[in-house]
Order: structure tokens, then C-alpha cells, then sequence
């Protein structure tokens, strides 16, 4: 198969046996022997893979008219191959093929098609684009068929590759296919069916494909429809998004679509239709197992808004973008229960920061202004918990440090972590000894205010009788002891010499030989 792929043009079919005989008889022999392959159930399915894929490959060397090699795999891939018109070689080789055949057989059949037979340029005629639109209908009608795992696995990869030779063949096309392809065209609603089915099969791989293959008809139709000046509005496009957002959020094929979707027609038109969404997005997001499909959705979704909001005139893009994607955050923080909020700070918050590190500024304002008259209660974290939770976050993933004498740049009091620390919520306390304990630069220095807010938080938590809190605490305390050992061989090594270009800048602001002291006496 590397070798005739290395074929320059198609061996041509000799007319006597006295013209090239030995080279066609040789490529027969092998045709045969790949075709008895391919229908023996014997044999390893990716062995009958690569067979399928052979027998179109020297189908394409043997038959030298792309036209008449378009004809014959369709007839092929239809069983509806005429043997008083098919070549006498081909019936000789192939003729067990143009009978009923299993359904695993075709399917092969279809991916050997697909991946064999150059779709770019419209090299394959009218033929090849009849083909390409049969070997759709012959794989979505196996799909109601092939229930074994490793049958819908290999389906689901070639309808995907399917698309892809759809893509390649819009490049140079007729009316008719585009018209076809388009994305409300019945073949592509079939397609589609497929996926709405399969979005949530149960094998990982499976799934992967569904929503490459939905992403793949977006861009199908995107090439396929010529919208002109004066029709700004996609009706397949509107009422795709209608019909994604009028399913139930507990269906986890929706959110991988509604991504894709987004890259399409921009995060501004999904909002349009419903500017409620990220609320509901963040209502599911108690549940674990939508949390990581919710977070990924969003993270899709405020990305393209920010892109979408930096490229128009407006000046106050960031309050546009802060009321649709940080206050709701804010709000959940501050009035959910602290467990239906767990998965929202783990998920979302991150990627929300890593997004626009200046959301920081905003939290932390919102926040602290109402610090003193929220400070939570048993059951949800209030303003000062929720305070607590976004600065740990921030920190852990890099974006805000502690500088001695100025904590936190100057933007929290040490009394709101103090507050924090004495919490009557477990989750509140621990969230703010994280804050002190964790950092995104392991050899961060400990300073001497967070030396002595973690002994003001052991001075009266020591005696905590919860389990998991203790647990907690010692997994927190002991990554501050490592930020000392590691932090400490840095400033060792800093003392010892003064040239030293390893640190951060924030470090080269603090005195080895002072800090070093410091440790010794704290710990």
C-alpha cells in the first residue's frame, strides 16, 4: 500500500497479455488476496480495516478514468455493480464483493472510499460527487444497524472523516452539491440526527467524534452557503441555536454543540436569544458531573465575548463583560450553599481569571465593600467567604501575591483574613489558611504577617474536633513547610551569592540573610 500510494499514475490496463503482463497479474493476485481478507470475520477488524481500504486503493491505481473509478465504487458500495458492464479483472478479483454483503464489509468499503479517493479539486466528475453524498446514506443507514462497540467506534470515525471530504470537496464543486450540503438540506439533518443520538454514547471516543462531527457541519454549511451583504441572519444558524437551547441542561451532548456553535456565530448571538444562560449554566454546576462540561461551555463562550467586545468601539467593554460573567459568579459565592459552590470555584473560577487576570480588582472591590455586613453564616459563605475563596484561587494559580509590608498589594486588610481565619464556617477558614499556605511559586518566601496570621489561625483552631478539617489543615500547613525548605535553600543559595538570577522579583526585595532569621525563629 506506501508503494502504489508513491505511484506517480495509474497502471494501465494492458490490452494483450503481452503488455506488462507480469506487473498486472501481480497487482490482480493482490487485489484478490486483500478483497478474501476483508470478508473473512476470522480476522482482527483493523486488519479487515486496512484490507478495505487496500481494495479501493488499487481500485484507484487499476482504473485509470476517475469518472469510471467514481462509478465503480459506487456501484461497489451499493452492491449494485453490473457484472455484464464491470471489467473482467474486477469481477475475477472483486466478484465476492458484489454480492450481499456484511455490514461490517461495507462499512470498511466505505472508509477504504473515503480515505483512498482524492475528493480536493472535483477530480472525481459528477461521479464523485454522487459517490460522496451515497457513501453518507449507505453510513448513516449502518448506523441503525451496528450495535457492537467497536462497530459504532470505527462509524463514528469515518462519518468524521466523511466530513472532512466533504470540506475538501466544496472547494471545487457544483451547484447541486453545495445546495446539498447546506446545512438544512436533508442530508445534513441526517447527519446531524446522528449526532443529537450519539452525543452521550458511552464510550469516550465515540462521543469525541459526535462533536467533531457537529463542529465539521458547521463548517460545512459555513463554506457551502454564500451569504451576501444584505442577509446578516443564518436561519440554519438561528434555528440550530433555538433548538440547542430549548434542551434540558442535564443533557451533556448540549454543551459540547453549544461550544462549537459559539465559535460559529460569536457568544453576542447566543446571548441575544437568551442572556439568562450563564445563570443557567452555573445552576448545573453543583453537580459534578456536568461541572467540567458547564466550566469548559462557559470558559468557550466568555473567551469569544471578550474577543467579541475587544474588537468594537465601545469603551466600557469591561463592564459589559464583568455583568454577564463575574457578578453572577459573585452572587452564587455569596448566597448558594458553600457545597453547591464547590465545583463553580475548582471549574470555573480558574479559567474565568486565567481569561482576564483584571477581574481581580473587580472581585476583590465588590467583595470587600460588602465584607462587613456579609460575613456568611452556617450555610452559605457570604461576601467575606466568598472573598476569601477568589483570593486563595487567584493566588494558587498566580495571580496575587503577598509582599511584606503591603499585603496583598495593598488591596486586602489583614483584618477580613483575620476574620476569615475565626470563621464559624469550616470551608471559610480553610480557604483562608489556603490563601497563606498556597502559591503558585513553590519557592515563594514566607513573610512574617503570614507567619503570624497562620499562628493566629492555629491559636484558636488547634482544637477543631472535625475530622476532615484537620485533615485539611495538616495538608495546608504542610505545603506552607515546604514553601520554607524550598524558599529557604533560594535564599541560602541567594546569601551565598549575591549575583544569583534565579528569583522572582519579588524575592530580590526581601533580605536572605533577615528572612533566613526569621524562619529560624518561626519554625
Amino acid at each position: 500500500m506506501v508503494l502504489l500510494q508513491k505511484s506517480p499514475e495509474p497502471v494501465q490496463e494492458p490490452p494483450a497479455l503481452d503488455s506488462q503482463p507480469m506487473l498486472w497479474k501481480e497487482m490482480c493476485d493482490l487485489l484478490c488476496c486483500f478483497t478474501n481478507i476483508l470478508l473473512d470475520d476470522d480476522i482482527l477488524q483493523n486488519v479487515q480495516s486496512t484490507s478495505g481500504m487496500a481494495v479501493i486503493l488499487y481500485l484507484k491505481i487499476m482504473v485509470r478514468n476517475s469518472e469510471k473509478l467514481a462509478k465503480v465504487v459506487n456501484d461497489l458500495v451499493l452492491l449494485s455493480v453490473d457484472s455484464s458492464d464491470a471489467p473482467d479483472w474486477f469481477i475475477c478479483c472483486c466478484g465476492s464483493l458484489c454480492k450481499d454483503l456484511p455490514d461490517t464489509v461495507l462499512l470498511f468499503l466505505c472508509q477504504g472510499a473515503l480515505a483512498m479517493l482524492d475528493w480536493r479539486n472535483g477530480g472525481l466528475g459528477p461521479e464523485g460527487e454522487t459517490l460522496l453524498l451515497n457513501l453518507l446514506r449507505v453510513l448513516l443507514s449502518l448506523s441503525s444497524r451496528l450495535r457492537e462497540s467497536s462497530a459504532a467506534l470505527y462509524l463514528s470515525r469515518i462519518l468524521a472523516l466523511w466530513t472532512i471530504s466533504a470540506l475538501d470537496s466544496l472547494h471545487s464543486c457544483s451547484k447541486d452539491l453545495q445546495d446539498c450540503l447546506n446545512g438544512s438540506s436533508s442530508t445534513m439533518c441526517s447527519l446531524l440526527e446522528y449526532v443529537y443520538i450519539h452525543w452521550e454514547h458511552p464510550l469516550d471516543a465515540v462521543r469525541h467524534q459526535s462533536k467533531q462531527i457537529f463542529r465539521n457541519i458547521l463548517q460545512i454549511h459555513h463554506t457551502a452557503v454564500i451569504v451576501t451583504s444584505n442577509r446578516d441572519v443564518d436561519p440554519f444558524l438561528c434555528q440550530l441555536t433555538h433548538k440547542l437551547l430549548s434542551l434540558e441542561w442535564h443533557s451533556k451532548g448540549k454543551y459540547a454543540s453549544l461550544a462549537c456553535l459559539v465559535e460559529c456565530v460569536g457568544t453576542e448571538q447566543i446571548l441575544s436569544v437568551d442572556h439568562m444562560i450563564p445563570e443557567q449554566i452555573l445552576d448545573v454546576m453543583w453537580d459534578q458531573s456536568f461541572a467540567p462540561y458547564a466550566a469548559n461551555l462557559l470558559e468557550a463562550m466568555f473567551v469569544n465575548h471578550k474577543k467579541q467586545l475587544l474588537t468594537s468601539i465601545e469603551s466600557s467593554w469591561m463592564e459589559r463583560w464583568q455583568s454577564v460573567w463575574v457578578s453572577p459568579l459573585l452572587r452564587r459565592l455569596c448566597e448558594e450553599h458553600v457545597t453547591q459552590t464547590t465545583y463553580i470555584i475548582d471549574y470555573y473560577l480558574p479559567k474565568l481569571l486565567k481569561c482576564n487576570p483584571e477581574s481581580l480588582t473587580y472581585m476583590i472591590d465588590h467583595l470587600q465593600s460588602s465584607a462587613a455586613i456579609s460575613v456568611g453564616s452556617g450555610s452559605n459563605r457570604g461576601a467575606l467567604g466568598a472573598l476569601m475563596a477568589c483570593l486563595r484561587t487567584a493566588r494558587a494559580h498566580g495571580h496575587l501575591r503577598f509582599t511584606e509590608n503591603y499585603a496583598w498589594n495593598g488591596r486586602v486588610s489583614t483584618g477580613l483574613i483575620q476574620q476569615g481565619l475565626v470563621h464559624r464556617h469550616d470551608q471559610i477558614r480553610m480557604d483562608a489558611l489556603g490563601l497563606l499556605c498556597e502559591s503558585h511559586w513553590s519557592t515563594e518566601v514566607v513573610s512574617v504577617d503570614e507567619m503570624n496570621l497562620v499562628r493566629f489561625f492555629l491559636r484558636y483552631n488547634l482544637n477543631c474536633q472535625s475530622p476532615s478539617v484537620r485533615q485539611q489543615m495538616c495538608y495546608l500547613i504542610k505545603k506552607l513547610f515546604c514553601r520554607v525548605q524550598e524558599s529557604s535553600q533560594v535564599l541560602y543559595k541567594h546569601q551565598q551569592s549575591m549575583n544569583f538570577k534565579g528569583l522572582q522579583e519579588a524575592e530580590k526585595e526581601v533580605d536572605p540573610s533577615t528572612a533566613l532569621e526569621h524562619y529560624a525563629v518561626s519554625f
